[in-house]
């Protein structure tokens, strides 16, 4: 708690506020044995049932019962190809342990009692205690597996560590717990009818926008593949739905007409003909007299007739 004092000091009052025994391993209950610190267990039986949530009260009922029906044969079928006491998950956990255990060195104080050292490590040393099933790194205690200090114990004592293990991991309790079948129902048609009257529907105030599926997700947890495709197609609709400015219509100079320029006007190439550009033909006319003057070139249309007219001056 100091260090993290030193570090943010807001942190340090927030959780000096919240009660040891929900944050700090030092004051958990060593009832639960489970090192388990997230809900991540609800999240994966969330996800199974996110079609079953969107179905009616008993469509949805009788959709988990057919999906926990089929997990627990599936769990007790699988129990029966197990050959060892311990569940092969916490096996392999073991394993790892005994890896670390190999750097300690155990020093005998009775048949129950043992001081472990650090070899490279003096000031890493701990107490265990086979008849409490206790280590004072409370570990062991707290989840039901051997710690590494416990394990370099057992191998002084030429033990097998599953046989310190706690027993709600043994192969044994697995079967148990899945030992009871849920059983089959049958339909709703052969369901007896009740006399009592049927129940009113629930009051509910529909909410804008579509409903949805998954949770709200923390700030620093990686969106999901889907919420990355939501996005996506957020930014593009958000594109096209810019606001654009009005579409400029080009008049020419030339005939007067719209959706073209001088440069591609279909009359430039006539006035080209006659000798003269666009800018020496509005000399002319000015110069012309009013009744030999040309219609003005801004006009929409150039006669033929004014064709001679223009060659003659």
């Amino acid at each position: 708690m100091e260090e993290l004092k030193n570090i943010d000091h807001n942190a340090y009052e927030w959780l000096a506020k919240k009660p040891e025994d929900q944050w700090s391993k030092s004051h958990f209950s060593t009832i639960p044995k489970s090192d388990i610190l997230l809900n991540n267990m609800c999240e994966s039986f969330n996800s199974c049932i996110l079609d079953a949530r969107d179905k009616p009260i008993i469509e949805m009922f009788e959709s988990i019962r057919n999906l926990l029906m089929n997990r627990f044969l599936l769990n007790r079928e699988k129990v029966e190809k197990w050959k060892s006491q311990i569940c092969p998950k916490i096996r392999d956990l073991l394993a790892k342990i005994s890896m670390d255990a190999a750097a300690y060195s155990p020093m005998k104080s009775d048949e129950m009692h043992y001081q472990i050292t650090r070899s490279d490590d003096h000031l890493d040393q701990h107490s265990v205690d086979l008849s409490t099933r206790t280590c004072s790194c409370r570990k062991w205690y707290l989840i039901g597996i051997p710690c590494k200090h416990v394990v370099c114990v057992i191998w002084c004592k030429k033990d097998n560590p599953e046989a310190y293990v706690h027993h709600c991991y043994l192969t044994e309790t697995y079967r148990r717990c899945y030992a009871l079948p849920i059983m089959p129902v049958n339909g709703p048609n052969l369901w007896p009818t009740c006399d009592l009257p049927p129940p009113l529907q629930p009051f509910y105030k529909e909410k804008i926008g579509r409903p949805t599926k998954l949770r709200r997700r923390e700030p620093d947890e990686p969106p999901t593949s889907s919420q990355k495709n939501a996005t996506s197609q957020k930014n593009t609709a958000a594109q096209n739905n810019k606001l654009k400015g009005a579409k400029r219509c080009n008049i020419c100079r030339i005939c007067g007409g719209s959706g073209h320029n001088q440069r591609t006007c279909k009359g430039n190439n006539d006035v080209h003909q006659w000798g003269a550009t666009p800018q020496e033909d509005n000399s002319q006319q000015s110069n012309a007299l009013p009744d030999e003057a040309p219609t003005d070139l801004r006009d929409n249309t150039l006669a033929p007739s004014n064709k001679e007219k223009l060659q003659v001056n």
